[in-house]
């Protein structure tokens, strides 16, 4: 992104408040739906991750661009807070939109997949505590080979086995994967299982998932 903006400046074009493009400015347009046609892949996608749709279903037949609201919080003095796609209101505009929906999809996934350094950790960024809500961080096993997932709070909750909790959601998405996913470096893989999870909960007994508002079991009793 740092590119795309260096290269527009160069070229001597503006945002629309006649401002030098950012890298923020940047993952901005890219993660505005109002380009993307109104197709069955956006609705589906949308209405999966909660977002409350003013629109009937017949009408996302891939012409229209989308229009979405209240995507962000904005307090005086304050950056922009961007809230949880469950709280965007969507509805289709006048205009025509110019990026197919799994387009638009894939790169709004790609954005908002955490980037993590380790190379072994197949739910690193997507893994989160269900008692404090933070992030899980990593950590190999000393007296054999392995890791758990272990709450970066540290608030007490059980260690999660890393390896048994990987194979439980690949598992899960077995019917989704195919055999060129197992060629896939480690970051490919977590974008693509951030394609259909938003995140992974455990909650010291069971692994559950997220997709918008809903909590779905994984597995219990890991």
């Amino acid at each position: 992104m740092s590119k795309t903006a260096e290269f527009l400046n160069k070229k001597g074009y503006t945002t629309k408040n006649n401002k030098s493009f950012t890298p923020v400015s940047i993952k901005g347009i890219l993660e505005n739906p109002v380009y993307t046609k109104a197709d069955m892949d956006i609705y589906k996608f949308l209405k999966d991750t909660g977002a409350q749709i003013y629109a009937g279903k017949s009408l996302f037949n891939g012409k229209n661009g989308i229009m979405a609201y209240k995507k962000t919080f904005q307090k005086p003095g304050k950056p922009n807070q961007k809230l949880d796609m469950a709280k965007w209101i969507i509805s289709i505009g006048q205009h025509e939109g110019i990026i197919d929906g799994i387009q638009w999809i894939q790169a709004y996934n790609t954005l908002n997949t955490p980037i993590i350094k380790n190379d072994y950790a197949l739910l690193s960024g997507i893994i989160k505590c269900g008692l404090c809500g933070s992030g899980f961080i990593t950590k190999k096993r000393s007296d054999r080979p392995g890791f758990y997932y272990i709450c970066a709070k540290k608030c007490g909750i059980k260690n999660l086995p890393g390896q048994t909790a990987d194979e439980t959601v690949l598992k899960k998405l077995k019917p989704f994967l195919s055999k060129p996913f197992l060629n896939l470096d480690i970051l490919s893989k977590r974008a693509f299982i951030y394609e259909y999870i938003q995140s992974v909960i455990w909650d010291g007994v069971s692994l559950n998932y997220c997709v918008g508002n809903n909590i779905k079991v994984i597995d219990g009793d890991i």
